[in-house]
């Protein structure tokens, strides 16, 4: 039970700490008369991979869950 807890408490922190505040740079970056093509391809590069390994933790937190369900 405290795994799930430990893996929902990091895609928290991660979700707010990182994909917020990024999409929320890229979007005013974009909004720019002259927006940086580059720094929002890294905006978004970042973006890409974040979201790919809170997947990660979603499968775990899962697993987690199960063996605690079933009692393993």
């Amino acid at each position: 039970m405290i795994a799930a807890l430990a893996i929902a408490t990091i895609l928290a922190v991660r979700g707010l700490g990182i994909l917020m505040p990024l999409s929320l740079r890229a979007h005013l970056e974009m909004r720019k008369e002259n927006p940086d093509p580059e720094k929002i391809q890294r905006m978004m590069r970042i973006y890409l991979y974040t979201p790919a390994s809170q997947d990660v933790f979603q499968v775990l937190i899962v697993v987690v869950i199960v063996k605690f369900a079933i009692g393993a």
